[in-house]
């Protein structure tokens, strides 16, 4: 799978509005967000391996936390923004 800058950027920025309590926001609220704020009509299966590989690549790179939620399933696990995340929205990591 190729990375997509606009999915990339698509996950850290809902987190960044609509994690308003700071506490992280759900795996699977991501896949509704990231279909509907990229006007995306692909299939179930593909969107979620996509924003899945995404995630990912954003952990990864440092730009997003990820706790893990082993007992209750993986769409409960919650991201939320690190310095690196919040930097790079503000244009000042490339």
């Amino acid at each position: 799978m190729q990375r997509d800058e606009s999915v990339a950027m698509t996950i850290l920025k809902t987190i960044l509005f609509l994690d308003a309590d700071g506490e992280g926001y759900y795996r699977k609220d991501f896949y509704s967000a990231v279909r509907e704020l990229l006007e995306m009509t692909i299939g179930e299966s593909e969107l979620v391996n996509m924003v899945d590989y995404h995630l990912h690549l954003l952990e990864t790179g440092g730009f997003v936390l990820c706790d893990r939620e082993m007992e209750v399933g993986q769409g409960f696990d919650t991201f939320q923004l690190t310095w690196r995340g919040h930097d790079y929205l503000e244009g000042k990591v490339n």
